[in-house]
């Protein structure tokens, strides 16, 4: 029984799992929702330890699948900030920027049903896709034209769509307007759409929810592709973002014409990149969730994460420790019987085989 206390204590002093697809413990992020094709929380303490061009790259187990922008140094170590989230300890970081430009930046790619192992492979996502994020400018922020998400295929490009803040302005400013931006359409509607349903304005200082859904056009000319932009001011603390997202824009006109490497939807791409510059440290990115049905919606509650974080470590530990003998699975199963619906989900998996 010592064995399996010491297991279980060295299990949960761990915060997360290094994974190249699932690195959160929110509902669905563990690999067992096939409509879930990456999520990172930043709970491990690393966005991104070396760039994509280093050590590996997307195959080194600390990059948990990102492939970092390789024309800037890595600043600060691992990408990362602590003490700033709402959601937990760590949130990945962009960097401070006073140029044109960007700083810390990456790429990440799915997994989806039957594709996806390392991290490394380009699994389409199909012809729509949510994606969900919580992001933070720090305070005296100057916001420039600066690329915040992008929706791409193999390619650096914009395939399909980026959320732009002040598409298209001629100098930085304190506050900023998300746009939906599309570029590369053959049939040369390439726009930068504002808010066309409710308005928003960005401010440094405050958390702000976002959920951006791309439905690909039935052809590369179609003019019925659809873009969706949800965005949630969540004050400054991160926890006052209303009773529901908030539909700020939508486009149900778009020709998603891709570019050279097709109209596939297969990575989602976190920028800072801006031109008018930005200058000052951001954006913070925490609770990313991607997924191919939604919308996805705010981020579960602090204490249904740490609920999920323990059933996966408990599970985990019940995995290994009958993997050891049936001695040990015995003790585990029993040291949670007095869980009951829980423990008996954990007999189940035990019956069946089926741990993570």
């Amino acid at each position: 029984m010592s064995l399996v206390v010491a297991l279980l204590l060295l299990l949960l002093s761990g915060s997360a799992f290094s994974h190249a697809y699932y690195n959160s413990t929110e509902t669905g992020c563990d690999g067992t929702d096939s409509t879930v094709l990456m999520c990172d929380d930043f709970e491990d303490g690393v966005w991104y330890a070396t760039d994509c061009d280093t050590s590996g790259g997307i195959t080194n187990a600390a990059n948990d699948g990102w492939c970092g922008n390789p024309f800037d140094a890595i600043s600060p170590a691992n990408a990362i900030i602590s003490g700033v989230t709402p959601f937990g300890t760590y949130a990945g970081n962009g960097g401070a920027h006073s140029g044109t430009g960007g700083q810390n930046m990456a790429l990440h790619h799915f997994k989806t049903s039957g594709c996806g192992s390392d991290g490394t492979q380009l699994c389409a996502a199909g012809n729509e896709i949510y994606v969900r994020w919580y992001a933070y400018w720090t305070t005296s922020y100057s916001f420039g034209a600066e690329k915040h998400m992008n929706i791409t295929n193999a390619d650096g490009d914009i395939a399909f769509a980026n959320v732009q803040l002040n598409c298209g302005t001629g100098s930085a400013s304190s506050t900023a307007t998300p746009y939906i931006q599309v570029i590369n359409t053959t049939a040369g509607d390439d726009f930068c759409q504002s808010p066309n349903i409710a308005s928003i304005t960005l401010q440094s200082n405050h958390w702000y929810f976002f959920e951006f859904y791309v439905k690909l056009s039935s052809t590369g000319t179609a003019h019925d592709g659809i873009a969706r932009l949800w965005v949630n001011d969540c004050g400054t603390a991160g926890t006052s973002c209303g009773a529901s997202p908030t539909l700020r824009t939508e486009r149900t006109d778009v020709a998603f014409s891709g570019n050279a490497n097709g109209r596939a939807i297969e990575t989602v791409w976190l920028e800072n990149w801006a031109n008018p510059a930005s200058t000052g440290t951001g954006p913070y990115w925490d609770n990313l969730k991607v997924a191919t049905t939604g919308p996805i919606g705010f981020t579960g509650s602090e204490s249904e994460d740490t609920l999920h974080r323990l059933a996966m470590y408990l599970t985990g530990l019940a995995a290994l420790a009958i993997a050891l003998g049936g001695f040990y699975g015995k003790a585990v199963l029993d040291s949670i019987s007095g869980g009951g619906i829980t423990a008996r989900y954990w007999v189940r998996l035990s019956e069946s085989g089926t741990f993570l």
